[in-house]
This record gives C-alpha cells, structure tokens and sequence, in this order.
C-alpha cells in the first residue's frame, strides 16, 4: 500500500516521467511476448500481429494501467482545471465580473459571519456555561433590578439550588504611582468568584473567604491589558503592593488575556482591576434597598432552572413577608449570563447576517446568469462533447469544476476582503457590540468560508451544468453558429433576473427602513445642547480630600478658574453626564403623599451639579430658579430642583415650587422643590423620559464627577488645554481622565443604531447594484441573440422607438415580476425588524414606495443601454448574420 501510495504521489508529481516508464514497460513486454513467439517458428510481422491480437494496442494497455490507479483521477481533475482555466481566461470579462461578484459577496458574509460566532456562537471559557445564571430581584414593574446587600446576603444563605452566588459592585479606584495618578475601571467580587467561573489565572490566585471580610479586602487582581501597560507584564507582579487612592493594596493574581467582561453593567467595557467585596450587613450601603448590586450563581449539578426559580421565589415572599417595607414586589428574575451579555445585540447580528446571505444570494444568481449565457455559447462543444461519448456526468462535472475555479478564486479575494470589512466595521461602530475582542479571523472563520465557496459554487454551478446535460446534440449542431435562444432558456433567464429583484428589493426596503429609524432617531431633542461643549472627568484621591468641605472648596477653586480661560462662555459639573453611560437612581418620597410602604414611592435619576450646570447644557428653566452660589451651600436649606416628568407624575396639575420631599430613605433631610427644568435624555435618545432630579453639589458631594464647559466664538476641543491647565493649578497630583466633546458623547450613545443602518445600507446597495447587473446582462443577452430579428424589424421599416420599447418591455417584465413577489416577502422580514425600529412602522408605507421606486429606476437604467445599442443595429449587417 505505502509504495502504491509513492508511486501515485510520483506520478502525480511528474507525469511525463510515469508515461515514459510505464511506455517503457509496457515495450518491454510486449517485446518479450513477441521474441517468444518468434522463438516458437513465428516471422516477425507474424509474432508482432498475434501479440497484438491477444493484448491489444500499447496505446489502450497504457491507458488501462493508468485507468486503474487513483492517481488518474487526480491527474483527471488537474486536466478539468487546466480546461476550466482555459475556458476561463477565454471569457476574461464575464471571469471578471463573476470573481469580483464573488468576492464581494463571500467576503461581507465572511466578516459579519466572523462577527456573528465572535459575539453570538463562541462560548464563554468558563466551566458549564449553561449553568450561569444573573439573578435579580423582581421589581415592581415586574423588570429585572439589582439587589441589595442584605437581600443577597439572604439568599446566599437560604437557597439550595446554587453551588455558589456571588455579588458584584462598580469600583473606580485611582491608582497612583511614580507615573502619575490613573483613574481605573474595576469591580468588587465575592470570593471565590474567578474559581467558580473556572477561570484560570494567568499569575496567582483568586481571592478567599478571609479577604472577603469588612476591613480584611485589601487584595487586587488585575486585569491583563493593565498588567500589561502599567506593570509590563512582569510575571513578579504577585505580592507586590499597588497604591489605589490613598490606601495600600497587595496583588494577588493576573487574569488570563481571554477574560470576558462579564461583570460590567455596561459588557463592553473592560475592566481594568478586581477587589474583594467585602462588605457586611452593617454597612450603611449593604442596605436591602441600597440596589446597587447584581448577583452570579451557579445552579447544582441537577437542578433545573425551573427548580432553582421556584425555590428563589419562596424565599423572596418570605423576605417580603419579614421586612414589608424594604421590597416593593416579591420575586426573582434569572437570565443567562450569555444572553445578559450578548442578548441586546443578538436580533440585529442576525438580521444582518440574513440580509448578507440574501446578497450572496444575488451574486450566486447572477453567477449562474452569467455560466448559463456561456453554456448556451457552448451549446457546440458540448454536442460534440456527448457525439464523441462523454457521459452526462462528465459535462456536469466540468461545468462544476469551472464554478468551483470561479468560487476558489473569489473566496480568496473575499478573504482578504473580509478582513478589511471588519476593520471598516470597528471604525464605523462595531466598537459599540460586546466581545468584539473575540472577534478574529480565525481556522473557524476560514473553514466556514471555505463552506460557503463549495456551497455557491453548487447554486450557481448546478443549473447550468444541468442544462447543458440536457442540450441534444443534433439540434446544437444543426445550429451551425447561429445564436439562438428558445423560448425554455430565455424564461429561466428572465427567472433568475426576477429572484435578484425580488431579493434587492427586500433589501432596500429593510435598509430604508432601518436608515429612517437612525435618521429620525438623531432628530430627537436630548433636552440639551451639545453644540459647543467639552466634556472632562475628573475623580479626586488622597486624604486631604476625605472630607466634603474640602473636595467642594476644591471643585470652586476649579470651576472659578476654567470660567476665566478666554473662550469659555459657562463651565458647571455634575456626577452623571447624560448619555454617559452612568446613572445613579434614589427613592423619592413626597412629604405631603405619604404612602403605607415607602417602597412604593417613584424613584428618580440623581444628578450631583454646581450652579451653572444647567446654562453650561442650555438645558431650560421652566419654572422657579436656578442654584447659585451664594443662597444654596451647605450650611443653606436643603434645596433640590426637579425635571418636568418628575413634577407632573408626582404633582399632576399642582404648582411644584415650595413643595418638599426625601431624597433615599425616610429618614433622610427634607428638601424643598425651587426650580423646575426640561426633561434630559439620560439613557439613550430612543429611551422613554424619566424622573430626574438635581441637588446643589454643595449639598450632595461626589467626588467622582463631569466638567461641562461650553465654548464660544472657537472650537471645545482647542481649549481643552487650557482646562487641563487650569485643574492641575489646583492640584497637580489629581488625575484628569477622558476628555471628549458632548457632540461627541450624542454619537456615541447611537453608535449601534449608526453601525446597523450603515452596514444595512451598504448590503442593500450592493444587491441592488448586483441586480442591476444581472439585468443589464440578461437584456444585452437577448440583444446579440436577437440581433437578426431587429435587422429585419428595422429594414421592414420599424422605427427605432418601437424596437426602443420592444426591447425596454422585454427587459421590464422579470424586474416587474420580482416587484411583486418581493413586496410579500419584504412584508413579512419587516415584521423582525419591527423591534429594532425607532418611531417608524414596519409597514411603512412611503419607505416601501420609495425603495419600490428606486428598484424600478435600476432597472430601467440597466435596460435603457442595450435598448438604445438595439436602436442602432445595422439592418444589413444584421440580416446577414448567421
């Protein structure tokens, strides 16, 4: 077997010298057998004839022995490619077309498909990802909330369902070093947290029970890209301490590089260091109504979900039935931690790689129009073919085989093509998508591209190998050279035109629909002014600034000197920027609507601000005044204005100024109402207006807050400087972290509903593009092989716009016919896009006519040229053609 397998690899790798020597045996042979006849009395002529008689010609016994071994078939195949290639390079143009038709078709359904199993498809590196579950609590809405310290406390001590269930707060430490002080993103984790997930680290270890405790958590693991950029990735990194603010921390572990960020309220966001939670019921925050909180737990080896909810909810009645005024609604909540990562994102992936398989849906369809006009060229060779005994299966096989030379080509080209596809992507707004870092092109990746290069090449390859199977060859070879078309061909032709039409037109219209939702969505009035604002975080440390009376002397010195820098017009602060991605929520409860269960009382979005906050933003004052300076400090009454939404749903109908109220728990200060402004887009421009409120910074410290400088007469981003300046003149050793300008900040906060549009209006031109293409090919098609018939319509007098319209009609029917099956189909992909719609109607009727409309203008377009080349056939020429 082995030398039966050296000997094909040598013939396959030199052919010529396995014929020589199979020749050469063959020779010697037959001269063997005939000096041996010769020996027996046999002339020469006689011996050489009978040898030839018993063995047959050495030309056939040479091909036999060839016939026989498995190198033939390979060497058979390298001769269906090498024809291929002829037949190929003889039609460059239409090879043209079909490989760069490929290649942008194979190469977008490469990358969103790169996308699609990145994001979607490839698991978590954590042990049993089926049995990760984000538990919440049920709030009164009936939604997913967070949970409380004590409520989690509760249930990690009463179930029975969950190996382990673990807490998980947002934590922004500063850390300082000989480089300067660094505001970092983290979180604070129970223990044992990274060893339940399975997660190994890439130095040290996960933190334990003993670190979990009040007092104890002064432990850190990092995360990869920080050990990296401020530790060099120095593997000595474990027990060294790290200065976070003013106390000191020990390292106890690196995670590994392939760390999903799974913790963060916002999945795409990584963080950059890890400490123990560490927290007891005694702390004021470890509240059961101090929501801040989400919960991870691991279900046992043979509980079902189901189990597990059923269990969780009995305790949950229970708590409500021990301490009925800390919930507001019994229940728990479970979502798996794939779905709580990636569940926002997965409709809109889908619908894009939907929409990308329907374009390479239209490239295979015009591939196939474009084989199939040269398998009716070929309608001769393929008659000769079958008249000198070649099988059905052997012409299939070669019209694959060249289908299969254009896919390989154009899959190369489409590979490469892919990668800068997804670069455009992450520029466009793939940023905005979770786990795009797991996004690659990858053995997987290539392999499905490899899939998709054999799978086109069956849909666009089957339908012309096929009919020319079909082809009888005495009628092909009656034809002489005439080109002619029979009714039979010219319908599939024309079918083919209609699915492409009917397939771009389901296109367009979901890109209509989905660029209309985008445009109608940037419309939207955040109840601010972005225009003209520059954006600057800063977070404070260090011990001088424990105290609020100092971090509140320290943000005046600030404010006073950024309103002095020329070109600043108002500059003001605030805890939570809208549309940053922060939000801080507290109770509110009414002096003069006291219900039985405070819990029950609304809650409001709680913005920390100076005074000139809301003129900084030109966010309008609507009734009552403004803070100021000199009448709301700290020693001042408890003051607080509220946005519109917040006085109609707490005061329907009543004059909110003068009115008072509690800010969190009940026993918190009163607070009276002297302003009402405009309602601000918090969450998003597509989310509903919430309850807001504002209280004097003075009065309500953070430390951790947003400077918001409007500019005037030049650009925000060019005194950004000059702000930088001015807030380490204060203090040079408090880290200033990311500037950005508001504009900015607006874009951001739509940059998945700009990346959907965008990518959705890209495939759609491209399919409309490949229709009209198609078109334009099938009508110029049936122009050369009508050619003598509009001859002799033009020598019989026929004026050239009859045969303009004749020729416009014809071309017009299948565009038609893909209208309107294509309408029925877009109606029905609208309805999945109804979800990801903002303001805008699935059905909506004006983006249907339009893109009907822009469908029907394609198409004329692309009959409009070979019906005018019809106009000028010249009838002589033309009636002289055979």
């Amino acid at each position: 077997m082995l030398r039966a397998i050296w000997e094909g690899v040598r013939n396959v790798v030199r052919p010529r010298a396995a014929q020589r020597d199979a020749q050469q045996e063959i020779d010697a042979f037959y001269e063997a057998a005939i000096a041996d006849k010769k020996a027996r009395g046999m002339t020469e002529n006689e011996a050489r004839r009978q040898v030839r008689l018993e063995n047959g010609s050495a030309d056939l016994v040479r091909d036999a022995v060839f016939e026989s071994r498995w190198e033939d078939r390979v060497e058979s195949v390298r001769r269906d490619v090498a024809f291929a290639g002829r037949i190929l390079a003889r039609n460059f143009g239409l090879s043209v077309i079909a490989v760069v038709t490929l290649a942008l078709a194979i190469g977008s359904t490469t990358a969103v498909y790169s996308v699609v199993e990145g994001v979607l498809l490839r698991p978590f590196p954590f042990t049993q990802q089926d049995r990760l579950l984000m538990v919440w609590q049920k709030g009164e809405d009936g939604k997913n909330s967070n949970v409380g310290f004590a409520t989690f406390d509760d249930w990690r001590k009463l179930n029975h369902s969950f190996s382990y269930m673990g807490a998980v707060s947002f934590w922004t430490p500063t850390l300082v070093s000989d480089a300067g002080a660094e505001n970092l993103s983290g979180f604070r984790v129970s223990a044992g947290m990274f060893d339940m997930l399975g997660v190994r680290m890439r130095v040290g270890r996960d933190f334990t029970k003993e670190e979990d405790i009040r007092g104890q958590g002064t432990s850190v693991i990092l995360g990869y890209a920080l050990w990296q950029s401020r530790f060099g990735g120095d593997p000595a990194v474990v027990g060294k301490s790290v200065q976070l603010g003013s106390k000191v921390y020990t390292v106890v572990g690196v995670l590994p590089e392939n760390m999903p960020s799974v913790f963060s309220f916002d999945p795409r966001k990584e963080a950059d260091i890890y400490s123990p939670l560490a927290y007891d019921t005694s702390l004021e925050y470890a509240c059961r109504t101090c929501q801040h909180l989400r919960v991870l737990g691991r279900l046992r080896d043979g509980v079902t979900e189901k189990q597990a909810l059923a269990e969780m909810d009995q305790i949950s009645k229970s708590l409500v039935q021990q301490y009925p005024t800390e919930y507001a609604a019994s229940g728990v909540l479970f979502t798996e931690l794939h779905e709580y990562v990636v569940g926002n994102v997965r409709p809109v992936l889908l619908l894009l790689f939907g929409a990308v398989a329907l374009v390479l849906l239209i490239a295979c369809v015009n591939v196939s129009n474009l084989l199939l006009s040269l398998a009716l060229k070929r309608r001769r060779e393929f008659a000769l073919r079958a008249s000198l005994g070649a099988g059905s299966r052997r012409l299939v096989r070669q019209m694959l085989t060249e289908a299969l030379s254009l896919a390989c080509v154009g899959s190369a080209l489409g590979f490469g093509l892919a990668w800068a596809i997804l670069r455009a992507v992450l520029k466009a707004g793939g940023t905005s998508l979770p786990r795009m870092h797991d996004v690659h092109l990858d053995a997987g990746v290539l392999a499905f591209t490899i899939f998709v290069c054999v799978a086109s090449a069956l849909i666009f390859g089957l339908l012309p190998a096929f009919h020319a199977r079909k082809a009888d060859p005495v009628d092909a070879l009656n034809e002489g050279t005439r080109a002619t078309t029979s009714g039979g061909r010219l319908r599939l032709k024309n079918a083919l035109v209609a699915s492409n039409v009917a397939i771009s037109l389901v296109l367009l219209i979901a890109a209509g629909l989905m660029t209309k939702s985008f445009v109608r969505l940037t419309r939207v009035n955040p109840g601010l002014s972005s225009k003209g604002v520059l954006t600057v975080r800063v977070s404070l440390w260090g011990q001088k600034y424990q105290k609020d009376p100092a971090v509140v002397s320290f943000y005046d010195e600030v404010l006073r000197r950024i309103s002095a820098v020329p070109g600043v017009e108002s500059v003001g602060l605030t805890s939570q920027l809208p549309l940053g991605g922060n939000l801080d929520r507290y109770g509110v409860h009414a002096v003069d609507k006291p219900r039985a269960n405070p819990e029950n009382d609304p809650s409001a979005d709680r913005y920390s601000i100076s005074p000139e906050y809301f003129r900084a933003l030109l966010i309008p004052l609507l009734q009552g005044r403004e803070f100021t300076n000199e009448d709301d400090r700290t020693e001042s009454q408890k003051v607080m204005v509220i946005s519109e939404t917040f006085a109609k749903t707490v005061w329907p109908g009543e004059d909110p100024i003068g009115k008072q109220l509690r800010v969190g728990g009940m026993d918190s200060p009163i607070r009276t109402v002297v302003g009402v402004v405009g309602d601000v887009l918090h969450k998003g421009l597509d989310a509903e207006h919430t309850m807001q409120m504002y209280i004097p910074h003075s009065q309500f410290t953070d430390s951790d807050v947003v400077l918001v400088v409007r500019a005037k007469g030049v650009e925000p981003a060019a005194i950004g400087g000059d702000v930088r300046r001015a807030i380490t003149a204060v203090d040079a050793q408090q880290p200033i972290g990311a500037e950005m300008t508001m504009a900015e900040v607006v874009r951001a906060s739509v940059a998945r509903q700009r990346f959907s549009a965008l990518l959705f209006a890209a495939f759609a031109l491209c399919g409309a593009l490949m229709a009209a293409v198609g078109i334009y090919g099938v009508v110029s098609y049936a122009v050369v092989q009508r050619t003598q018939e509009i001859g002799i319509r033009i020598a019989m007098g026929a004026p050239a716009g009859s045969v303009f319209a004749l020729i416009l009609k014809k071309g017009m029917q299948p565009a038609l016919l893909g209208l309107m099956a294509g309408l029925p189909a877009a109606f029905a992909i609208s309805q999945l896009l109804a979800s990801l719609l903002f303001k805008v109607k699935a059905n909506d009727a004006v983006t249907y006519a339009a893109m009907t409309i822009a469908v029907i203008a394609v198409a004329l377009l692309a009959c409009i040229v070979p019906a005018r080349r019809a106009t000028h056939v010249n009838a002589v020429t033309a009636i002289r053609t055979e």
